[in-house]
């Protein structure tokens, strides 16, 4: 059986305000230059207030705005944005380390394309055995539910009792990996580094950066 080490993308591998702050640029100036209106810290404060999980940022952008505009266009403007963005600092190597003990996988939520233009620029694919991306198998496959990660363990033979999944959002990420069995470990940064909930969300490890990951992961297997 395999030992497993599964990871999260967004704000576990590299900071999410990057991107979003890059992608609001965008589409502020896009906003500008067709309608004449300033949208940059309006958006801004919408992304703050109700966090990337908030499906309905752009409609409540151009309410606010007063604005008769294609919430789709903002949409795929959104998806479609090729932003500058950097893996945070330590993790190539702690990566390159776990890889000589663990299969890698990166498992990661939303628009397929979007997340994979984020994957080549951040160049992961050399990181990683396998890159799953979960809406290609339908928004039911996404977190909070386990169900990829249940098909995952039983299709790749992971040994759950010696793997361990990496992520950064309690609200979601770990209450249903935790029913697998799986250990989990959440690095606190990025957007929701401020957001601590009940015991049933968070994970069984708490850490502020990668490399404190790989103290808990060999310390367990070695």
């Amino acid at each position: 059986m395999k030992n497993a080490v599964i990871f999260d993308l967004d704000n576990t591998l590299y900071d999410q305000e990057e991107f979003i702050i890059s992608a609001a640029k965008e589409i502020s100036n896009f906003l500008k230059k067709k309608y004449g209106v300033a949208s940059y810290k309006l958006l801004m404060e919408i992304f703050n207030s109700k966090t990337p999980m908030y499906p309905h940022t752009f409609d409540d952008l151009v309410k606010k705005l007063g604005l008769k505009v294609n919430i789709d266009k903002l949409v795929k403007i959104f998806h479609s944005h090729k932003g500058r963005m950097k893996m945070y600092k330590n993790t190539k190597p702690v990566l390159k380390k776990l890889r000589k003990y663990f299969t890698l996988y990166l498992v990661t939520d939303g628009n397929v394309a979007m997340q994979r233009n984020k994957v080549k620029i951040l160049g992961l694919e050399d990181f990683f055995d396998k890159i799953i991306y979960a809406r290609k198998y339908g928004e039911s496959y996404e977190k909070p539910s386990n169900k990829l990660y249940r098909n995952l363990v039983k299709n790749e033979n992971i040994d759950i009792k010696k793997s361990f999944f990496v992520a950064d959002n309690p609200h979601i990420d770990f209450i249903k990996i935790k029913e697998l069995g799986i250990k989990t470990i959440r690095i606190r940064r990025g957007i929701y580094r401020r957001f601590f909930l009940d015991e049933s969300h968070e994970a069984d490890y708490c850490v502020e950066d990668i490399q404190d990951c790989v103290k808990h992961i060999l310390i367990k297997n070695f």
